[in-house]
């Protein structure tokens, strides 16, 4: 790449986050074929904050009256578990992310596959009296 005159602050700014994004671009790419991703990693990881959001300040509103009846309380759990699993959904991404960033091995496939699940069932699952 040549530029006319000299290097400022603003343009290596400007360089750095080009690379950057295209660099990002490459990683969802691989990440979303190797680990065949429903939807694109920008879509999930929106969906995980807002899923954050609803679990803290939706959710626990007024919880001391859902849970008093059985109605309430299986609502509640079918709430939290979208919830969770939509956080655990963006969560492996940006652990794989993680892995590229420190450069260690990536997550199998099946690891990959099954850790939502494993994260919703470690949530959400709950031993009946």
């Amino acid at each position: 790449m040549r530029f006319s005159g000299g290097l400022d602050d603003d343009l290596i700014t400007r360089i750095s986050d080009e690379y950057s994004e295209r660099k990002l671009a490459d990683h969802e790419n691989v990440i979303t074929l190797k680990f065949g991703l429903k939807s694109d990693i920008r879509t999930i990881l929106r969906e995980a904050r807002l899923a954050r959001n609803d679990l803290i300040d939706d959710l626990t509103l007024g919880i001391e009256v859902v849970i008093e009846s059985d109605e309430g309380r299986e609502n509640l759990v079918e709430d939290l578990h979208k919830l969770v699993r939509e956080i655990a959904e963006a969560d492996r991404i940006i652990c794989v992310f993680m892995h590229i960033i420190t450069r260690e091995p990536l997550p199998t496939v099946q690891v990959y596959q099954e850790y939502v699940t494993r994260v919703v069932e470690w949530v959400c699952d709950r031993e009946e009296e």
